[in-house]
């Protein structure tokens, strides 16, 4: 759930919206490739949260049963998102992770690419972050 933090009702924090593999998982469930991702995506997560971000996480935002009509939840989240973090790591599919960029270009949302094997780290997803202007 949201946490309510001490700042103004006018305030609107940074909106990053979280994308990546879903699907490839569950044929993976546990594996150490499972592991490292659910790892990193975790500490994205949280590091986002802590620099004071409001996260979307399509992952967390829909449990039960999934239907295709469902993902228009997650691309309105992209859509208000002030950016969108990419979590694909090389190498594995993900063709839905691969529409949902597709959503962000078409409403000119940035994406930063973050994969858990990529050169950046969390601080350099950060120090991104704290360039945003958040949309009002």
């Amino acid at each position: 759930g949201a946490v309510q933090v001490d700042e103004s009702p006018d305030h609107c924090p940074p909106i990053v919206c979280i994308i990546g593999p879903i699907k490839i998982w569950w044929s993976e469930w546990d594996s150490p490739r499972h592991q490292v991702y659910v790892a990193w995506r975790d500490a994205v997560r949280v590091a986002l949260v802590k620099a004071g971000c409001a996260v979307y996480s399509p992952h967390r935002a829909i449990q039960g049963s999934w239907n295709e009509k469902l993902q228009l939840i997650n691309d309105a989240a992209i859509q208000a998102a002030d950016l969108v973090v990419v979590l694909t790591p090389d190498g594995v599919p993900a063709e839905g992770t691969q529409g949902e960029m597709q959503v962000a270009t078409r409403y000119n949302i940035p994406m930063y690419m973050c994969p858990p094997d990529g050169p950046d780290g969390l601080e350099r997803l950060i120090e991104a972050v704290t360039q945003i202007k958040p949309k009002n």
